[in-house]
């Protein structure tokens, strides 16, 4: 876990933004603030609406982005 929250946070806050990816804590069911939910586009984070809402979203759109 300490391993967890040393290395891997930084480096998911350094590589996730670099890939396109966009940080997103405000989706239906966000645990806590030490979790980020990560969208690949902007318009899909919005306060409220589920992880499923935004694969939806993703799949309606023809998104490549989608990740299963």
């Amino acid at each position: 876990m300490l391993f967890c929250l040393l290395v891997v946070t930084p480096f998911q806050y350094y590589v996730m933004p670099r890939l396109g990816y966009t940080r997103c804590n405000i989706l239906e069911g966000h645990p806590n603030i030490y979790f980020s939910d990560w969208v690949k586009n902007p318009d899909w984070c919005v306060r409220g609406k589920s992880r499923e809402w935004v694969n939806e979203q993703a799949r309606l759109g023809g998104s490549p982005e989608l990740n299963p």
